[in-house]
């Protein structure tokens, strides 16, 4: 009963307000406002209904949720749920599907991968597996969506997220203007992250509203975690403000209507300038690599406000690449390209994104060349004449569409099956082809880089960041020239160059650089994960494992430190704390090819084969690239006796395209010694062995095999080439038995002789193989 009567209150407070709001807002601003009145049925209630509001703290405090904004404004609210803010991050239902579900496969040629989408008693999955030669399935990953990102209106992608709170970008999206699955963009490459992309706070800050989280959480260096509950969509908040403090004052029976307004943000009162850094902080960026901005240092991810400058939170950064710049256009530019336009250098500023867009409103397609040719207008008709000279000179149409011509809709460079009108208001239309189909293509390589907009002291390390993040040759140096050039407190540009200085394997650089952060680290994870990847590097595992638990112990569920960790125990023969470490890794985070394959070898120094296969298998099902997965999956299946899937296994491995020596050589050996008559295959045997041949060096295995598949294939004498015609020092059983067998083939004498004087083990495969072969070539010969 008291539930419904609060729902009562709120419904019949919702009405009020809309009704006392709706007639404040058609007085002047200057009009000196009286105290509003509600009806007398809720008066008295009034003050209690922002108590029974859920106000966010921590991070982001003082945030309310866009559906509270509902109870004063409707009308706006029901709009806005249609724009693509407002769908830009959801969880998935039923109710909201665009994709085409039935029967939902995709084939990644570049990377032999087969996807399928499916919906399954309400739930969403990515399935995704290869083929191997008998076009039987194998490393099958199945996830579930967790979350949807993107409107739909052009396209949607997916993530799932972890026990732990991180967030992974799945590699498939559809495309709503094509009504097609594709790959995810940044994925369309045979080396693709697949399920392992992580998704940082930088990425959903433009996606979804603020969440709430513990106050020190977004800051840097700290790791991306997320609540399983999060907020769905762009809400009104992220333009307006927090929204308590509007709530508290608008349910104040004695409260102006100039005081409601001034308790929150309005973009449409701030200056032009203002007004487009709300837009800005979510669709400026010159390109789409996140290295295209960096935080203020000491600003945390979720601390901008609206009404504040935002060059003040967030450094933009513009590039000069190995490609033309100038016609560089991606899915993120609005707000850079139009600010390339004449039209907005001749405003002096005052074109801001709102002078053409209503945020709370998705213009239908059917009225759209209406509505933007008025925004036109209201500047490009002021002098009629000027008009009405365009019509007659170049054929206009009076009541034509502008934005077809002057704004026309373009493929963007970076997510090249999205087309997006193009902001940069152009004179004449460019002639070439905008819609033509593009192939998606590595990043263009920085060449060199400077501010977009307000520089930042100290210039020179806020430039050199960017560089070092983009991988600039030469940027680590320059950056630690900048910082001794500058007084700099911040830990961020120390962190970052020794992040980058380990990863290049300079570990004096990376220490030289963690020793200057001092005691502001101690409380960043990040800091002591980065010591002790040092401290690993140098050798001193037990420092790095110290280190790595002070990681830990800022934040238990940090996937990266738990892993490091086990490394080290690993590396200090600690096998329980090892397997402990791996565990915890995989349960945070499933899609860690690393930890289930140390895991396998954890479990294989036990003695636990059939567990080492598994976690084998999962490393290879997480990353199918990752071939020594394949060749331990296959040793331990070999070792079981299971030779089908050694053969499957190994097979599929030395496919995807990194010369594995050891690997080759094993399959080859199997395929030509196997217990299975059935799974020998001598013609297969030699060209696995003639390619470990080719990669080099002097193996008396490897000519071995090599033989022996020469041999079986009827070519005695080029056998007798691969092992030479007379004994060498070294030679082992392998290569004499060829030598012998293939003497007694060409007719040699001494054949005989030298094959009985061969003594072979019974675990040597091949060696068996050709003792057997030869007993019954000499008898037969007899």
């Amino acid at each position: 009963m008291r539930f419904r009567l609060s729902i009562l209150v709120l419904i019949l407070l919702a009405c009020s307000c809309r009704k006392e709001h709706a007639s404040e807002s058609a007085k002047s601003d200057s009009t000196e406002a009286a105290p509003h009145r509600l009806d007398p049925l809720v008066e008295s209630v009034a003050p209690d209904f922002a108590k029974l509001i859920h106000v966010s703290e921590g991070a982001a405090p003082g945030y309310v949720g866009q559906q509270a904004c509902y109870s004063c404004h409707a009308d706006i609210y029901k709009s806005y749920q249609e724009t693509g803010m407002a769908k830009s991050f959801f969880r998935p239902s039923v109710d909201n599907v665009i994709e085409d579900f039935d029967d939902a496969h995709f084939f990644h040629e570049r990377s032999d991968r087969h996807y399928r989408m499916t919906l399954e008693d309400g739930k969403f999955f990515i399935t995704r597996y290869q083929e191997d030669a008998a076009g039987q399935r194998i490393n099958v990953w199945r996830q579930e969506i967790t979350w949807v990102i993107g409107s739909g209106h052009h396209s949607r992608g997916y993530l799932y997220q972890t026990a732990s709170g991180e967030l992974f970008q799945m590699p498939v999206a559809w495309y709503a203007q094509a009504s097609s699955w594709g790959m995810a963009p940044g994925y369309d490459f045979p080396g693709h992250d697949d399920f392992s992309r992580p998704i940082t706070r930088s990425c959903m800050f433009c996606h979804n509203a603020y969440p709430e989280v513990p106050e020190g959480s977004d800051a840097y260096g700290q790791p991306d975690l997320f609540p399983h509950v999060l907020p769905e969509g762009t809400g009104c908040e992220r333009c307006h403000g927090p929204g308590a403090a509007h709530v508290t004052v608008a349910t104040d029976l004695d409260a102006s209507s100039a005081a409601i307004r001034e308790s929150i943000v309005n973009p449409g009162r701030l200056s032009p300038a203002l007004a487009n850094d709300v837009c800005m902080q979510c669709h400026l960026q010159p390109t789409s690599k996140l290295t295209s901005f960096t935080r203020v240092f000491g600003r945390a991810d979720y601390s901008y406000l609206p009404g504040t400058r935002l060059a003040d939170y967030m450094v933009h950064f513009d590039f000069e690449t190995n490609e033309d710049d100038a016609e560089r256009f991606e899915i993120d530019s609005a707000a850079y390209r139009m600010r390339q336009s004449v039209c907005f250098e001749k405003s002096a500023g005052a074109l801001t994104c709102i002078t053409c867009h209503d945020p709370h409103e998705k213009v239908p397609t059917a009225e759209a060349a209406d509505y933007f040719r008025e925004r036109c207008f209201a500047c490009h008709a002021v002098d009629a004449c000027s008009v009405e000279k365009m019509v007659e000179a170049s054929g206009h149409a009076s009541d034509g569409d502008c934005i077809a011509c002057h704004m026309p809709k373009r493929r963007t460079d970076d997510v090249v099956h999205v087309v997006m009108t193009d902001h940069k208001i152009v004179r004449h239309r460019p002639e070439r082809d905008l819609l033509a189909e593009l192939d998606e293509t590595l990043s263009p390589t920085v060449e060199r880089t400077s501010f977009y907009g307000p520089s930042r002291e100290p210039e020179a390390v806020y430039l050199a960041i960017s560089e070092v993040r983009d991988g600039v040759e030469g940027a680590a140096a320059k950056l630690v020239a900048a910082l001794s050039g500058a007084r700099v407190t911040a830990l961020e540009p120390y962190v970052e160059l020794a992040s980058a200085a380990l990863s290049a394997g300079d570990v004096v650089m990376a220490s030289e650089a963690l020793g200057s952060v001092g005691a502001s680290s101690t409380g960043l994870p990040l800091y002591h994960a980065l010591v002790g990847g040092v401290k690993g590097a140098m050798g001193d595992w037990s420092g790095a494992k110290d280190a790595y638990e002070e990681a830990i112990e800022l934040s238990p569920v940090y996937a990266t430190a738990r892993f490091n960790h086990a490394m080290a125990a690993m590396r200090l023969g600690l096998a329980d704390d090892a397997e402990a470490g791996l565990q915890e890794t995989v349960r945070l985070r499933p899609a860690h090819a690393k930890a289930h394959f140390n895991l396998g070898m954890v479990h294989i120094r036990a003695g636990r084969m059939d567990a080492a296969g598994s976690a084998f298998e999962r490393a290879a099902a997480v990353d199918p690239d990752y071939v020594s997965a394949y060749f331990n999956w296959g040793l331990v299946a070999s070792q079981k006796g299971d030779e089908a899937t050694a053969v499957r296994v190994w097979r599929h491995g030395l496919g995807r395209g990194e010369a594995h020596r050891k690997m080759a050589l094993k399959l080859a050996t199997l395929l030509l010694t196997a217990d299975k008559v059935s799974l020998r295959e001598p013609r297969e045997a030699l060209h696995w062995s003639a390619a470990v041949a080719g990669m080099g060096g002097d193996d008396r295995d490897v000519r071995a095999v090599l033989g022996a598949a020469l041999l079986l294939n009827d070519r005695a004498a080029d056998a007798l080439k691969v092992v030479g015609g007379r004994g060498g020092v070294g030679d082992g059983a392998g290569v004499v038995l060829v030598r012998a067998l293939a003497m007694k083939q060409l007719g040699i004498d001494g054949a005989e002789t030298m094959f009985d004087a061969v003594a072979v083990d019974d675990g040597d495969a091949l060696g068996v193989m050709l003792k057997e072969r030869g007993r019954r070539l000499f008898s037969a010969g007899g």
